[in-house]
């Protein structure tokens, strides 16, 4: 407990304050019962089982919050040079008790920035926002050194509660149907239930997530030896998995970088179920020296999803979205080692305040975006229903998607003589793509390769599989030696998987998100926050950042000059596959030992993966001979070199004739 100790001396607490010395909580309870036996005797047998857990226990979190100072308005940051920051104290006013005065202890090679000071930094002289100081004031005292940048954003770390509660039932029932039981049935259930919350992000906030998991499963199981070389087996699956998370949040939200965007802040409730419904059917026949199977396999699968993930939209003090994209080591007004003309902002000159380090500008430039409450970014997000009608802001958006699967197959297992058997077989497999039961998901206009007019041909004509690879089955040397070889074709089934996808992420048109373009807003005319849930709609100059919901037509196309992140499919897509093969020598050896020799192998064709077509393409400047990687590594170069010189405005452009061309 010396660490423990340490800290709530540090903190001011009391060591006869119990919290400091007590053990997190610990309460761990499993218990069940099972009941099985013959119901009647060589007929009918029931067996049933159950199992509960539950949990209370505690877990450490830690978290960047917001220093003492800068709770009462004070920016600190480390110096480029350090013998100009001999360090010290600075004394300021209790923002939550304006009477009282707060006096803070500035290391040396750092320095530090007064509310007063920020104001005559500030173009519009505002100074810190009393919206933001009043929300910074509600987070908890810094207890702890290891999250933040360690002055501006400290860290606090609690003993957070968890609970769990998980309930599981599995019963399984055989009858036989004749006495002599050729022919017989299976039942087995499961259910399984379970509740668990995380820790909060804060102490006294709602847990960062609430999971709540109903899954449930059932098979059904006959199988039938209709004579002595005709053997049927029937299955019939039921599946379902449901998983809900509840979130902490159902508001809109501005996001101060580094604070509270940080992982579990604002989190939002979506859940999803799973049925599926598999039919599958195998009979096996043998006749002479073969042994013919033939069997069948239908699956059923529904998706219905329920989220607010791409329900509320939200603001960001972002300062990389700036003209500059940032202030510390930039020809702005918020370099605190500047100032800048009013009637001219690109005319910068030293002040002789010290320069913030290279190495501390993002934990410079953030605290001091949200001190101000400058709103840079807004994402606007839009839902539409299917006849183009907006849902309400907050409104979960719901989907349901559909995949079927249809398979066949049929082998031969030939016994050509003792010592060799070939089997051969053929899978014929039709799995549709996945699609919105309601009808409820786009597609786009362009490079489709004509998929859509092809896929109804090529799935009626199927896609041959040998999922039963044929082998090859040799006893050499008297039966001491056996060798073993198969290959085969196997397709992948992936739609599942695109299914959730799109259901998380939506769907551009139906499911919208707008982004104002950066580099356009600034000291000078960013909108500051008046609340933290409000979000603005225009900046200074009555320019709208909070960009409007698009028409609710079809097609649907992109604002032009706006920002946007999406995804989607291609349409060329083709199934991926592989070939397998193995090979496997085993030897008999004297006194009871055997030598076993295996190879394994598998080829992949048509993985699927996830680019980003979007990348800057390496663009040549005919006149010149320059292409664009070439010009932004020498321009990084120069830029990198007098930032660490010490530059507070390194060159951001150049001269091509400076740079070597390169052929492309």
């Amino acid at each position: 407990k010396n660490g423990e100790i340490q800290n709530c001396i540090n903190n001011g607490t009391p060591l006869s304050d119990g919290s400091c010395n007590t053990p997190p909580k610990l309460i761990r309870n499993i218990f069940g019962a099972s009941l099985g036996g013959p119901i009647k005797k060589g007929r009918l047998y029931l067996f049933m089982n159950f199992e509960a857990t539950r949990r209370a226990e505690a877990t450490s979190v830690t978290d960047a919050v917001p220093s003492a100072a800068m709770k009462d308005g004070v920016i600190e940051y480390t110096c480029f040079d350090a013998t100009l920051c001999p360090g010290g104290t600075i004394s300021v006013p209790n923002f939550v008790t304006p009477t009282q005065t707060d006096t803070f202890m500035i290391a040396p090679g750092n320095n530090a920035l007064t509310p007063a000071q920020i104001t005559n930094m500030d173009p519009l002289h505002i100074g810190p926002s009393q919206a933001v100081l009043q929300y910074l004031n509600t987070w908890p005292k810094s207890n702890c050194n290891n999250a933040g940048d360690g002055l501006n954003y400290t860290c606090f770390n609690f003993s957070g509660p968890i609970s769990a509660k998980e309930n599981i039932y599995i019963s399984k029932m055989d009858y036989n149907i004749t006495r002599d039981a050729k022919h017989r049935i299976s039942l087995t259930g499961a259910l399984r239930s379970r509740g668990n919350a995380d820790a909060p992000f804060l102490p006294g906030q709602a847990p960062a997530h609430s999971n709540v998991n109903f899954n449930r499963g059932l098979i059904a199981n006959y199988n039938g030896l209709v004579r002595n070389s005709l053997v049927n087996n029937f299955r019939y699956g039921f599946i379902r998995e449901s998983v809900g998370v509840i979130g902490n949040s159902n508001q809109d939200w501005i996001f101060f970088r580094g604070l509270n965007d940080q992982t579990g802040a604002v989190t939002r409730t979506h859940s999803f179920q799973r049925p599926i419904h598999n039919f599958a059917d195998d009979l096996s026949w043998i006749h002479g020296k073969h042994t013919w199977q033939f069997g069948t396999l239908l699956s059923f699968t529904r998706t219905p999803s329920d989220s607010t993930q791409s329900s509320f939209s939200d603001g960001s003090a972002n300062a990389s979205w700036t003209t500059l994209s940032g202030y510390a080591q930039k020809n702005s007004p918020l370099n605190p080692a500047l100032t800048c003309s009013t009637s001219n902002p690109n005319s910068c000159v030293p002040n002789g305040t010290p320069f913030v380090d290279p190495s501390f500008a993002n934990s410079y430039d953030f605290p001091m975006q949200a001190l101000l409450g400058m709103v840079t970014e807004v994402d606007a997000k839009y839902n539409f229903q299917r006849d183009g009608s907006p849902l309400p802001e907050g409104a979960p958006l719901k989907r349901r998607y559909g995949i079927n699967g249809y398979e066949f197959y049929g082998q031969d297992s030939w016994k050509i003589k003792p010592t060799f058997t070939l089997t051969l077989g053929l899978r014929w497999s039709l799995f549709s793509p996945p699609w919105e039961t309601n009808k409820l998901q786009v597609q786009p206009t362009f490079n489709l390769d004509n998929w859509f007019l092809n896929r109804a041909q090529a799935g009626l004509n199927g896609v041959a599989s040998f999922r039963d690879p044929p082998v090859f089955h040799s006893l050499l040397g008297e039966g001491k030696t056996s060798i073993r070889a198969g290959a085969g074709v196997v397709f992948d089934r992936f739609g599942q998987g695109i299914a959730d996808d799109f259901s998380s992420g939506g769907s551009f048109g139906l499911s919208t998100g707008l982004t104002n373009p950066a580099g356009f807003e600034s000291p000078y005319n960013a909108p500051r926050l008046a609340d933290i849930h409000t979000i603005p709609t225009t900046d200074k100059n009555g320019t709208q950042i909070f960009l409007p919901a698009p028409a609710p037509q079809f097609p649907q196309t992109f604002p032009s000059g706006n920002f946007f992140i999406g995804s989607s499919i291609d349409g060329s897509l083709k199934t991926p596959y592989a070939y397998t093969f193995d090979l496997s020598v085993s030897r008999e050896l004297p006194s009871g030992f055997s030598l076993e020799v295996a190879y394994v192998g598998r080829l992949a064709r048509r993985l699927l993966m996830q680019l980003d077509v979007a990348t800057p393409l390496n663009l040549k400047d005919k006149a010149s001979g320059l292409d664009y990687f070439t010009a932004v590594t020498a321009l990084a170069k120069i830029y990198r070199q007098q930032l660490a010189s010490g530059n507070s405005a390194p060159t951001a452009s150049f001269d091509p004739s400076q740079v070597s061309p390169k052929v492309v």
